[in-house]
């Protein structure tokens, strides 16, 4: 999911050329302005994109609940599947900057239709495969499918209702938490019914459908035009660009973690069966998705770092509770749902954040979605290789600790942005 935040906004990023000076810092450069598109299309569009989005939400989120019927279907053990979580991400990471310029040269509905037909496919192949190598290949492509549908739906929203489209993004950031919501929701039916849960890639597959036909009958936004400011700017700050990097590695593989290992953990902690673990899955991200909602009202009456901070500390706290507390079904799903309420907008409002003092630059940006995609990759892998050996102690270990990081470091850089905006 972080990713799913992370790539929803990674439209930033584009085909910017990062800054090979990783350990030093970045100045920012004069503000770009977006001309106006020369249509203005109808609301159907945006329902369009939300339908797509929520499709690609039921994907991240029917990982974790799956997991173990994966590993069965495998033969392998918890800690070799837990790649899937890496082999994905790393598609994500390595396909935006040729995606955003496929995006740029090219109609974009065609393109996003085509790579959700292709995800369709390889859906409908997963129950099938039976090699893990042959899985995490397949989980590999489908974060290059993925990116390719996170970044167009992004991109091609904004140039379609360009300064009116706040409310579509808000849009499509719920529609993507609404999917998340329900993907565990489908594998508790499956389990309902006595079907195998690897059968929830089906009904995934089934739903997208609609999207495609959807997506080739609509024309294409236009591609507006980048025009460089004439007029001269302040000087640009200075900020360090691995803090950022860092802050955005360290949350991105927390949420990531929790939203796919929550069910192993209950499994194993709480000796929950499997249909009570996806529900258990399911109430982080509906949580997740809820308190984006409360964000909106939030973030206009509380300055973002506060925000942040106060959602970090929080989320930290529940985190912390489930590591010292001894097994107990209620204080699991308390903690679940406080925690997947605390961290449901602190990726958006940490990159809304940051850009009012980097005047949006792409450089900077693509450190965020970079540091983010390596920690998705990264921490959920780490898990998986001792949660066996060492317990699921572990699993909360881990995370309260890159929870600590994180917000330490968001102290640190809140405090030096304002010192230095003073």
């Amino acid at each position: 999911m972080v990713h799913a935040s992370i790539t929803r906004l990674s439209w930033i990023v584009n085909t910017t050329v990062c800054s090979p000076a990783f350990a030093h810092s970045i100045t920012m450069p004069p503000s770009t302005s977006l001309s106006a598109p020369s249509d203005h299309p109808s609301r159907m569009l945006a329902w369009c994109y939300f339908l797509t989005f929520f499709v690609l939400g039921l994907a991240p989120a029917a990982l974790g609940p799956t997991l173990l019927a994966l590993a069965e279907q495998t033969g392998s053990e918890l800690g070799d599947i837990s790649i899937l979580f890496s082999m994905r991400s790393l598609g994500y990471l390595c396909s935006a900057r040729i995606i955003g310029g496929m995006y740029d040269k090219h109609n974009g509905h065609p393109i996003m239709a085509g790579a959700l037909s292709f995800v369709v496919v390889l859906f409908v192949t997963l129950p099938y495969i039976s090699s893990l190598g042959v899985l995490s290949g397949a989980f590999l492509f489908h974060g290059i499918l993925s990116a390719c549908i996170d970044l167009g739906g992004n991109i091609l929203l904004i140039w379609a209702y360009h300064k009116n489209s706040a409310p579509y993004v808000n849009g499509l950031h719920f529609s993507f938490g609404l999917g998340a919501f329900t993907a565990p929701l489908i594998v508790a039916a499956t389990l309902t019914v006595q079907l195998p849960p690897v059968y929830t890639y089906w009904i995934i597959a089934a739903l997208g459908i609609p999207s495609i036909i959807w997506l080739l009958r609509s024309p294409s936004p236009h591609n507006p035009l980048i025009e460089e400011s004439d007029e001269p700017t302040a000087p640009g700050k200075t900020v360090p660009v691995w803090l950022l990097a860092g802050f955005f590695f360290l949350y991105g593989g927390s949420e990531v973690s929790l939203g796919g290992w929550i069910h192993t953990y209950g499994i194993k902690h709480n000796q929950m069966d499997e249909k009570t673990a996806a529900y258990l899955t399911s109430s982080f991200w509906g949580a997740f998705t809820l308190g984006r909602l409360f964000a909106i009202r939030l973030s206009s009456k509380v300055a973002l770092h506060k925000l942040v901070l106060i959602q970090m500390s929080g989320a930290a706290l529940c985190v912390l509770v489930l590591l010292l507390s001894p097994p107990n079904t209620i204080i699991t799903w308390g903690c679940t749902l406080l925690v997947g309420l605390c961290m449901s907008s602190v990726f958006p409002l940490a990159i809304t954040y940051f850009k009012r003092f980097t005047a949006g630059s792409g450089q900077l940006s693509s450190w965020f979605w970079i540091g983010a995609s390596a920690g998705s990759m990264t921490v959920p892998w780490t898990i998986g290789q001792f949660f066996d050996t060492i317990g699921p102690t572990f699993f909360t270990l881990l995370i309260v600790i890159c929870l600590i990081l994180a917000t330490s470091i968001m102290y640190y850089i809140s405090q030096f942005i304002y010192t230095d905006a003073e």
